[in-house]
């Protein structure tokens, strides 16, 4: 489950419609609380894409930068992270559907994979969808890639 508070989803919104007809892409910061995941703002991202219409590709000098500023130490899994850090991802698709396209999925990185919500706002048709990558993500293991998660919105912490 993640959470987001309305402002920081407007906002969210706001920022994706800002960029079509391309694919707007950035990074989710948060924190994780008893399994889970509070988003509590986000960082846009360049999209570096040969074709930003149709897929995203992170500008690798903001990627790095903010991964290395926001990125959270592993530490007991049993605990909770309490610390605000990068917590995923998020993409628009301009005309497709809210959920991980095939494109998406082969270009997973294996930083992306670490993260534990990746989102995806579809703008047509206004709806949304949060997934979390398995360890066995790639197309030639098979199985299931993604494994979804419900999104709540609710007022700020």
């Amino acid at each position: 489950m993640i959470a987001i508070d309305p402002n920081t989803a407007a906002a969210l919104w706001r920022y994706c419609t800002s960029r079509q007809p391309e694919e707007a892409c950035g990074a989710l910061i948060g924190v994780e609380r008893k399994g889970e995941f509070i988003v509590t703002g986000f960082f846009p991202i360049a999209n570096r894409s040969p074709q930003p219409t149709a897929s995203f590709q992170f500008d690798a000098s903001e990627w790095a930068e903010l991964y290395m500023r926001y990125r959270v130490v592993p530490g007991d899994p049993t605990e909770d992270k309490q610390s605000t850090g990068l917590i995923g991802t998020f993409h628009s698709h301009p005309a497709g559907p809210a959920a991980p396209s095939a494109a998406d999925l082969e270009s997973a990185s294996i930083i992306r994979t670490e993260l534990p919500v990746h989102l995806i706002l579809a703008l047509q048709t206004r709806d949304w969808f949060a997934y979390r990558l398995t360890k066995n993500h790639s197309s030639a293991l098979g199985g299931e890639w993604f494994i979804g998660l419900n999104i709540r919105i609710s007022p700020p912490a």
